[in-house]
């Protein structure tokens, strides 16, 4: 898995190192956002992004963001390994604000797959991803 950006625009590709050859190359997923962290497992990538929250009109848009600060919603983009295509995605119920203390990373531990911030651990479940459960659409 390689990454490549000109200005932000981002780009990801997955290339076979036993023939050396692309085997897909897509814009980081989601809605004009930033890839935070990646997360790999035999059939899935993985993308935790951070995407720009778009309050509706019940909230108004400065009743949360102040000060120039803008809030983001943590979405999760799971990608085929085989063709690049989307498998299923998962979204925060709830915006935040993304700061310096949130390190997002994923780690691997067996055939175990884990994304940790700064106060969270949640394990990932290729089965659910793929049968779109637990929120996963």
């Amino acid at each position: 898995m390689f990454t490549t950006s000109l200005g932000y625009d981002h780009r990801y590709r997955l290339i076979d190192w036993d023939t050396g050859k692309s085997l897909w190359d897509i814009p980081c997923p989601g809605d004009h956002g930033h890839a935070l962290a990646i997360g790999l497992t035999p059939r899935l990538v993985i993308f935790a992004v951070g995407e720009l929250y778009k309050p509706g009109p019940w909230r108004g848009t400065q009743l949360v963001v102040r000060e120039g600060e803008k809030e983001w919603i943590r979405a999760f983009y799971a990608i085929s390994v085989k063709d690049g295509s989307l498998v299923a995605r998962w979204q925060a119920p709830y915006p935040r604000r993304l700061s310096t203390d949130d390190r997002d990373s994923f780690l691997r531990l067996g055939d175990r797959l884990l994304f940790i911030i700064s106060d969270e651990v949640v394990e990932f479940s290729e089965e659910e991803i793929i049968s779109k459960k637990n929120g996963w659409q």
